[in-house]
């Protein structure tokens, strides 16, 4: 059991801060008013929101040098890691604004044409893929009274090649710009 003031050293904030947190009911002091120092770094960790920020009154301030706790065993002393079971405030928050970044690069991208909606490429696929099929099954329809009216084996040849090749143009063609 310790007072507030040794409690206030042996977490390395100020008296004030630890004054604070038993007013705010963070910390509970026992009935002769000493504080339980595993019990209340408990309750410290589960009571205090992470995301505001600290400060030299209620502690870890930024850049400041962490003070030595040469009176108290190193088993005693507050560990920094998180005893919740879900992720630590900071490293959600750090995978929330990486995910934030990437949609905004996303967007950006999107707005300066480096990407494409994937529907409309899908749609406009789709399309092309219909006319190469549309043309290729014209060819039997076009070509069917010439080929039965000719015996020699190289002239079919030269005919369903021109008219493959003239297929083959004609979507060329609607592809140039």
């Amino acid at each position: 059991m310790m007072t507030q003031a040794e409690y206030a050293r042996y977490r390395g904030v100020s008296r004030q801060a630890v004054s604070k947190a038993v007013r705010a009911g963070r910390i509970v002091l026992s009935e002769e008013g000493m504080i339980d120092p595993e019990a209340a770094d408990a309750s410290w960790r589960r009571n205090t929101d992470p995301s505001k920020p600290s400060n030299s009154v209620a502690g870890d301030p930024r850049g400041a040098v962490p003070r030595t706790r040469r009176s108290i065993p190193q088993a005693q002393r507050v560990t920094t890691t998180s005893s919740s079971s879900g992720p630590d405030y900071h490293v959600s928050r750090a995978v929330r604004e990486t995910y934030l970044a990437k949609l905004v690069r996303l967007e950006y991208e999107l707005k300066t044409g480096k990407l494409i909606d994937a529907e409309e490429s899908r749609h406009a696929a789709f399309q092309d893929n219909r006319r190469v099929r549309d043309l290729l099954l014209a060819v039997p329809d076009r070509t069917a009274a010439q080929l039965a009216a000719c015996s020699e084996l190289a002239e079919c040849h030269r005919l369903l090649a021109a008219e493959i090749r003239r297929a083959c143009e004609e979507l060329s063609d609607e592809q140039s710009p």
